[in-house]
């Protein structure tokens, strides 16, 4: 081998960075960062008191709830590879930048504001953030449940859209059960049509990773990033699924709601057209989209 060829080899060695579900060190790093930007964000259910109707009794039985799934939850996880381990607080930060960036960098348009949700409503009820889009007097709300998908684990993704096809299908709409927005205004029991967004595994890592840096240029990186064009098609075309079987099965409340908000995503898409176009074969690429595109088509279909 030649001299040249060696160095080179070592610099490339020496520089590369760690898959992030091997370096940990750096995972930690961003989680912590996480945990500090984000998560202060999320309501407290405690001073939800005086609105939930059972009071603190009420909130009481909540909060053992969901002592209780968390100790379930660490319970399984005791048995969980490391792998797995490793992709479950990637998959924690990667909520985090994604309820980060669709605001900060104006993801979903310049009338978007995402609101974190209590934990409670993130572990029980699936869903991470609530989109706020504000519109002249309107605004109109949408939940978000986040993925990180590996190609084996598209099955994952389908209960989840199938799990929100059973709410539709029992007369309900998906709802957040404390939701407090920017203002400190507090709801109860406040329906949201949801969808599940995300993407695959190294876009992840890759955004995570621009997320957690300082080198120049990053917010305009961060502002252009093709993640953005994924979820804005990937909501799309949940919606739209969504508003018509909420339609077949008489669901006229969810009808409505994931109608309205079609509506939303189509100027979003229109202000965002020549963006989503320079990035989508990269958006075609990934199987999240992939996996949402064929389930929706697949249903449609099948109805």
């Amino acid at each position: 081998m030649k001299f040249e060829d060696s160095f080179l080899n070592n610099i490339d060695h020496q520089f590369k960075p760690k898959n992030l579900m091997e370096d940990d060190r750096a995972r930690q790093r961003f989680l912590e960062k996480k945990r500090d930007v984000v998560d202060k964000y999320r309501p407290d259910i405690t001073s939800f008191e005086d609105i939930v109707p059972g009071g603190a009794s009420e909130i009481k039985f909540d909060l053992l709830d969901l002592e209780s799934t968390k100790q379930k939850i660490e319970e399984s996880n005791k048995n969980i590879s490391p792998e797995q381990k490793a992709l479950n607080e990637v998959a924690e930060i990667y909520e985090g930048v994604l309820v980060d960036q669709i605001e900060a960098n104006a993801w979903f348009g310049e009338h978007c504001e995402m609101i974190l949700t209590s934990e409670y409503d993130d572990i029980k009820n699936g869903i991470d953030g609530v989109g706020v889009f504000k519109g002249g007097e309107e605004k109109e709300y949408l939940g978000f449940g986040i993925d990180v998908t590996f190609a084996s684990n598209t099955q994952v993704l389908e209960k989840k859209l199938n799990s929100i096809k059973s709410v539709i299908r029992n007369n309900t709409t998906p709802f957040v059960k404390y939701f407090e927005d920017e203002e400190g205004n507090k709801q109860t029991s406040f329906a949201v049509p949801k969808v599940i967004v995300g993407s695959r595994y190294a876009s992840a890592e890759s955004l995570i990773r621009l997320w957690g840096s300082s080198i120049e240029g990053r917010n305009k990186q961060l502002q252009e990033h093709p993640v953005q064009s994924k979820l804005i098609m990937e909501t799309l075309s949940q919606l739209y699924y969504f508003h018509e079987f909420s339609k077949q099965v008489n669901n006229e409340e969810a009808a409505l709601a994931y109608g309205k908000l079609y509506n939303k995503f189509v100027e979003i898409f229109e202000e965002k057209k020549e963006v989503i176009e320079g990035h989508w074969p990269v958006v075609l690429d990934d199987i999240v989209y992939q996996t949402i595109a064929e389930f929706t088509d697949m249903e449609k279909k099948a109805s």
